[in-house]
């Protein structure tokens, strides 16, 4: 899939979000606060939300679009899923 098809803002604001993850762990554990990770996953949640309202994934413009948008919602579960598997919380495999 092509990332560069991703220019929507509600797109570019999911990406961003996901990019701190890491940075979001490190800081949970040096400062023992595991809420960071904890707001970090409510953050992503919001951007995806964002993101569902404003872009549509299966009627996308093009299918090389419709291939990135899937591939970026999928790696947004799976980012969640760590964030959320680091607090010690199972998510749901369908909502």
């Amino acid at each position: 899939y092509n990332a560069a098809l991703l220019q929507h803002p509600s797109e570019q604001a999911v990406l961003k979000q996901m990019a701190k993850l890491p940075g979001a762990v490190r800081e949970a554990g040096a400062r023992y606060a595991p809420f960071v990770v904890a707001e970090w996953c409510y953050d992503m949640a919001r951007a995806l939300s964002g993101f569902y309202r404003d872009c549509s994934v299966l009627k996308a413009e093009t299918p090389e679009l419709r291939a990135a948008r899937l591939h970026l919602v999928a790696a947004t579960a799976q980012a969640l899923r760590n964030g959320l598997g680091l607090l010690g919380l199972r998510v749901p495999e369908r909502m």
